[in-house]
């Protein structure tokens, strides 16, 4: 029998405010499809960290900034189980 997870869930990144990488935690409860995306203030996504099938269970995602100016950032978990969202700060 699969092991079965109840939560789906998004984690705040950690650490935060950041410099110039965080970790991003998420909880699937069934293996499906995940989209891991951060986006800017202005809602433009800047970097697609995942697109990709993962098992039912936590997930650990490094994000690197380094490239990316300070500021106020979001990231998006989609899944067929719904969207979360979340914020984090970068701060050089």
């Amino acid at each position: 029998k699969d092991l079965k997870f109840e939560e789906f869930s998004l984690g705040q990144n950690y650490p935060n405010p950041f410099n110039p990488s965080t970790n991003i935690a998420f909880t699937l409860a069934q293996a499906e499809r995940v989209e891991l995306t951060v986006y800017n203030q202005l809602g433009m996504p800047v970097q697609k960290l995942l697109q990709e099938y993962r098992n039912a269970g936590t997930h650990s995602i490094l994000f690197d900034a380094a490239n990316l100016p300070s500021g106020l950032y979001f990231y998006l978990l989609k899944t067929s189980n719904g969207t979360l969202i979340r914020s984090m700060s970068l701060i050089k």
